[in-house]
């Protein structure tokens, strides 16, 4: 595959590419006519599927509202962004780790993070109850701060009359943000290492 660029790759990587080799028209061309052209400037012969559902990905977090408005969207843009193939045929299921990736990617591709470190796009109803589902599903009530506007908005568990419960309650709160901190900031590095090798080939120019 390129040197720069695999089937591994990151969504972040192949939308940045696109949009700087083919300027931002590409967001509104036929994804397949995107694919052949990314081919080209690849140049390693056929895109293998899993880079094209990327491509596809990353092109619609940069080109349209579908990631905040539809839980649909939501679901299969962070389940491509962390990784998995396309399911066309079922929504997947997202982990609290996957949400906390595909939202952290998300809003710094599109630059969206505001001064407090929160995104100022807003994710609409079902992707929030969705979030915090899965949280409520796994004893969590405590997320990281770009993932707050989904905290789980049901009371914590009265521990009041047993200290040593409530300490053991709190520190899992905390290890569970902080391994989507870890986790989170452990792609971000892998992401950064990526993007460094792209603007070392001049794909990417000034970006």
């Amino acid at each position: 595959m390129s040197a720069v660029l695999g089937p591994d790759c990151f969504v972040s990587s192949l939308a940045l590419l696109a949009y700087c080799q083919l300027g931002p028209e590409a967001l509104d061309w036929d994804p397949l006519m995107v694919r052949d052209a990314m081919e080209d400037i690849l140049g390693d012969g056929e895109m293998p599927q899993l880079m094209f559902d990327k491509l596809n990905c990353g092109l619609t977090l940069l080109g349209t509202t579908t990631y905040t408005d539809t839980i649909e969207g939501f679901l299969t843009c962070t389940s491509v962004m962390n990784g998995n193939p396309l399911d066309a045929e079922a929504a997947p299921y997202c982990s609290l780790s996957d949400c906390a990736w595909g939202i952290w990617e998300y809003i710094n591709l599109n630059g969206d993070l505001t001064d407090d470190g929160k995104p100022s796009e807003t994710f609409c109803p079902e992707i929030v109850e969705y979030i915090r589902g899965v949280a409520r599903s796994n004893g969590v009530y405590t997320l990281p701060n770009w993932m707050s506007f989904a905290m789980p908005v049901a009371p914590m568990p009265d521990m009041a009359d047993d200290p040593d419960v409530m300490g053991a309650f709190m520190q899992r709160q905390d290890a569970v943000v902080a391994d989507m901190n870890a986790y989170v900031t452990g792609r971000m590095s892998e992401l950064a290492r990526e993007l460094n090798r792209l603007k070392g080939s001049g794909k990417l120019g000034a970006v």
